[in-house]
C-alpha cells in the first residue's frame, strides 16, 4: 500500500508553467503575441511573487522588442520597477532579453527604488513593524511615508498616512502600527492594505512600492501565530513558516473512543451473561400405562 501511494505521488502532475508560452514567444521574437499572452496570465488568480516578477521581466522584454517608441520604453521601465518591488534581487531577469537586462541595470543607477519585505500574515492585536530601504540613486534626503488601511469586509479603503522613521545605523526606514491607534484594529480578522512612497524634499514622489489601487495585502488574524512570515518568491500568499498542527490526542484520551469501547464491552458482557445461563429442561412427565389388546 505504501509503495502504491508513493508511486501515485511521484506520478502526480506538476503545477503548470503559466509563463512557458510567453517565454517561448519572447525567445522567438514574437513580441506582440507575447504581450497578449502575458496580459492573460496577469489576470489569472493565484500568481506567486516569482511568477509576477518573471511576468514583469518578460513584459519589459517584449515591449523593448517592439518597433522603437518612447511609450514602449516608458512602459518597459514601469514593468522593471514593478519587478524590483516584488523581486529586489532581480532573479527574474534570467528569462529576460539582453536589452531588458541592460535597462534594468541602468535603472539601478538612475532611479530611486523603495524595497520592502512583503509581510503576508501577522498576529492581530499586537504591534506591527513595517520596514523598507532605498536602493539606487538618492536625490537629497528623501522621506518615506506609509499609507495603510485596515478592512473588515468589502468597504472602500480609507488610507492613513504616517512618516517612516529613518534609522541611519541600519540604513532602513520603519513604522510601527499599534492596535487601537490610527485605525489599526485591536483584534479580530482583518485585511491590512498598505503601500510605501519615497518623496523628495520638494514633494515629488520618487517611487512607490504598491499603490492605493494595487496595495500590498497583509492578513491580520487571531488564529495565526505572531509574525507568521514574509512572502518568499515561491510561496505566494502562504506564510513563510507554516503553522504546524498539534499532535493528535492518544486514543485513550478521546472521550468518543472511550465511550464506544465501553459500550461495546457492556453490550458484549450482557450477551455473554445471557448465553451462559443454563437452559430450562422439561420435567419428567407421567403418561400413564397403556395396555395393548
Amino acid at each position: 500500500m505504501v509503495a502504491v501511494l508513493l508511486s501515485l505521488l511521484l506520478c502526480a502532475p506538476a503545477e503548470p508553467d503559466r509563463l512557458a508560452n510567453a517565454r517561448s514567444l519572447v525567445a522567438a521574437g514574437k513580441y506582440a503575441d507575447a504581450l497578449v499572452d502575458l496580459q492573460a496570465v496577469s489576470q489569472m488568480y493565484g500568481n506567486t511573487p516569482r511568477e509576477q516578477a518573471e511576468l514583469f521581466a518578460l513584459r519589459a522584454s517584449a515591449l523593448l522588442g517592439l518597433p522603437g517608441s518612447a511609450e514602449h520604453r516608458l512602459d518597459a521601465v514601469e514593468a522593471l520597477m514593478q519587478m524590483y518591488h516584488v523581486d529586489p534581487d532581480g532573479t527574474a531577469l534570467a528569462h529576460a532579453t539582453d536589452e531588458a537586462k541592460a535597462l534594468a541595470q541602468h535603472l539601478r543607477t538612475q532611479r530611486t527604488l523603495v524595497l520592502t519585505d512583503r509581510i503576508v500574515t501577522a498576529r492581530s492585536g499586537r504591534p506591527l513593524r513595517i520596514r523598507a530601504h532605498l536602493a539606487g540613486v538618492r536625490i537629497g534626503e528623501p522621506q518615506l511615508f506609509l499609507d495603510y488601511s485596515a478592512q473588515h469586509g468589502g468597504e472602500e479603503p480609507e488610507y492613513v498616512r504616517i512618516p517612516m522613521e529613518h534609522l541611519p545605523a541600519a540604513d532602513v526606514y520603519e513604522a510601527w502600527l499599534r492596535p487601537g491607534v490610527g485605525g489599526v484594529p485591536g483584534g479580530g480578522e482583518h485585511l491590512l492594505l498598505y503601500y510605501i512612497e519615497a518623496v523628495d524634499p520638494g514633494g515629488i514622489v520618487l517611487d512607490s512600492n504598491g499603490t492605493a489601487r494595487d496595495p500590498i495585502r497583509l492578513t491580520l488574524s487571531d488564529t495565526l501565530p505572531e509574525a507568521a512570515g514574509i512572502a518568499a518568491l515561491d510561496e505566494g500568499g502562504r506564510p513563510a513558516h507554516p503553522v504546524l498542527p498539534p499532535p493528535p490526542r492518544p486514543w485513550y484520551k478521546r472521550w468518543g473512543v472511550l465511550g464506544t469501547v465501553a459500550g461495546v464491552i457492556v453490550i458484549g458482557g450482557t450477551i455473554a451473561l445471557i448465553l451462559s445461563q443454563p437452559k430450562p429442561q422439561p420435567g419428567q412427565g407421567n403418561l400413564g400405562r397403556l395396555d395393548l389388546p
